[in-house]
């Protein structure tokens, strides 16, 4: 500093005064660009993080309403399977009605653990002993069943063709 003060064509004096009266407080050029420079530097990075903390943070929202979501079928799906098992059970046990024989069973104190329901069968048979109108003794008969064929039935099973060869063989033309 005190050089570009001579070049400016000051005096020593001149230049000790204006050398006592920034004492400290004057900083070079060079190191203030650098400073600045950092600091707008610092500045970007700050804005960069700011962005991605700002889109971790919608993504976090993201998979919590996916979460959620995710529990909710979760939930949705095991109360489904918790039907269908009560459904066939009430059928295995010969309800006449489903629906109504639902009605006076108390769902809150059975448990279904994936295969079976826990609790049903005391309920059924209290429900059997108070309200038997409800159960059939006997298993429904359906009028129109679906009976497979076996091997053995279907290798005797007469084709057209055979039938055909059978009718022209009696008629001796083949």
């Amino acid at each position: 500093m005190k050089e570009k003060l001579k070049q400016l064509g000051l005096s020593e004096e001149m230049i000790e005064k204006v050398a006592g009266f920034l004492d400290g407080q004057f900083i070079p050029k060079a190191r203030f660009n650098e400073v600045n420079e950092e600091c707008k530097a610092a500045k970007a990075s700050l804005r960069e993080a700011e962005t991605c903390i700002e889109t971790l943070n919608g993504q976090v929202m993201e998979s919590e309403g996916v979460q959620k979501e995710l529990e909710r079928v979760k939930k949705d799906a095991e109360e489904y399977r918790f039907q269908g098992a009560l459904e066939v059970a009430l059928l295995k046990n010969h309800a006449k009605n489903t629906k109504a024989v639902k009605a006076l069973l108390d769902l809150e104190n059975l448990n279904f653990d994936g295969k079976e329901i826990v609790g049903l069968e005391e309920q059924i048979k209290k429900l059997k002993e108070e309200n038997d109108y409800l159960f059939s003794d006997r298993e429904k008969v359906y009028p129109y069943s679906y009976k497979p064929i076996s091997k053995a039935e279907e290798a005797q099973e007469d084709t057209l063709e055979t039938v055909i060869r059978q009718v022209l063989q009696k008629q001796n033309t083949i």
